[in-house]
């Protein structure tokens, strides 16, 4: 899967995007009639790394991304296939793109990937082995804690509030509202580090 190979053999992508590092989203995208399909207006490599990053939705939110940015279908399209308006699915649709484009995101899907490349993949038969992304949903990183484990799923890539990943993991709200906190706070550490390192040094002017 291209997408796949993208985001594996170039993790520094998660921070970047084909505007210069500014997440994309469809607040500027206005359908009419003849428009381009979405896939069109963000762009292959744009399209690349979101399908990547959504393997790490949940399935209802995966299976819709997939449509768009994969297959190609129009929101109409798929909105149809949901059995939902348009307007419902559109609003959807941006919020997922918000979350897949926050740091927060974007850091946790790197830590996971970073963990799962720590250990093999586990053998399913004799000559295949899981997908790298499938094999990083299941990892984490061996010093988070449950409840920043949580956070991370539930709350930063599910989008789920506090207080519901609370009642689905007998977690305290405080205790994950803290937890958020601070994945947000290593999150604009982590992507301030990783635009600098990243950042194309200038030459010396000669004297």
């Amino acid at each position: 899967m291209q997408a796949t190979a993208t985001l594996i053999q170039h993790p520094n992508i998660l921070t970047q995007s084909v505007r210069r590092g500014k997440g994309l989203s469809l607040a500027s995208f206005q359908p009419r009639p003849f428009a381009p399909s979405i896939q069109a207006a963000l762009g292959t490599a744009e399209c690349d790394r979101l399908v990547a990053l959504a393997a790490f939705l949940p399935e209802s939110e995966r299976a819709i991304m997939l449509e768009i940015l994969r297959d190609g279908r129009s929101m109409v399209q798929v909105a149809r296939l949901c059995d939902v308006p348009h307007s419902t699915l559109r609003r959807r649709v941006r919020s997922l793109l918000a979350r897949m484009n926050s740091p927060a995101f974007a850091f946790v899907v790197a830590r996971r990937l970073a963990a799962a490349a720590a250990r093999p993949a586990r053998t399913t038969g004799r000559h295949d082995r899981d997908d790298p992304l499938d094999h990083a949903a299941r990892a984490w990183p061996a010093e988070w804690s449950r409840p920043r484990r949580v956070a991370a799923q539930m709350c930063v890539l599910h989008g789920l509030s506090a207080r519901r990943a609370a009642q689905a993991s007998g977690e305290r709200i405080r205790v994950l509202l803290r937890q958020v906190q601070a994945l947000h706070e290593l999150a604009a550490e982590w992507q301030a580090t990783t635009r600098s390192a990243n950042r194309p040094s200038r030459p010396e002017n000669p004297r």
